[in-house]
């Protein structure tokens, strides 16, 4: 329908009025429709953004599970495991090179803030924490 179709049946009061009342209803079904779909989208992304909050709660548990295993993180050092949890959430990256840099069991005793590998790095493991790991 074109806009002179349209001034035609608005001249007229009693087509106006039905003409109107069609568009209003096609309006709110219309309306409707589109909070029907936006629902569904954002059901569909809070879905997605559980299944990205898992991937990355067991990444972390993961990273953690491998420093304890590598005797890099004693296993009931709380706070050693927040700062882990914390580098890594800050980024990954560094945290698996920090993580990289620490020595692992030192003759039975967990190193968890002590010595790195002696690498070209010379600081210690606390002091790469607070350089690399900064908290945001």
């Amino acid at each position: 329908m074109d806009t002179k179709e349209i001034m035609e049946l608005l001249s007229d009061p009693k087509q106006s009025e039905e003409v109107i009342t069609a568009a209003v209803v096609y309006c709110k079904e219309g309306e409707q429709q589109y909070k029907e779909e936006l629902a569904a989208k954002d059901e569909k992304i809070e879905a997605m953004q559980a299944e990205l909050d898992a991937l990355k709660q067991k990444s972390k548990d993961d990273f953690i599970t491998e420093l304890v295993q590598a005797g890099k993180l004693a296993p009931k050092d709380e706070e050693a495991e927040r700062m882990w949890r914390d580098c890594f959430e800050a980024n990954p990256d560094n945290a698996r090179k920090l993580a990289a840099k620490v020595q692992g069991d030192n003759g039975g005793e967990t190193v968890a803030g002590g010595k790195t590998d002696g690498g070209d790095d010379d600081r210690s493991a606390e002091a790469i924490f607070q350089d690399d790991c900064p908290k945001f």
